[in-house]
């Protein structure tokens, strides 16, 4: 519990400061990280492909994206079938 609110805390901190520098590449990994955290996979995705939006080099997305695709499929081997979405199935 403690720990979902950090993560609740760190994700209001960082889109802050997205919006107050969209320029800032630490805030939208510090982003992408905290989503991860919170199973928020979907927007961890969007925060990291927008870094690549603006550098296409960036290693740590690229990554960090490998990483997502690896950590759904292990959250959602845990879902019994019939309670899984059509995507979450692939």
């Amino acid at each position: 519990a403690v720990v979902h609110q950090e993560v609740e805390k760190a994700i209001d901190e960082y889109a802050l400061a997205t919006r107050l520098d969209p320029d800032l590449k630490e805030a939208w990994l510090g982003l992408g990280k905290a989503y991860r955290a919170y199973h928020d996979y979907d927007k961890a995705k969007e925060t990291y492909e927008k870094v690549l939006a603006d550098d296409k080099r960036d290693k740590t997305s690229k990554e960090a994206l490998k990483e997502i695709k690896a950590e759904q499929k292990a959250y959602v081997s845990h879902i019994p079938k019939e309670y899984q979405s059509a995507d979450q199935k692939k």
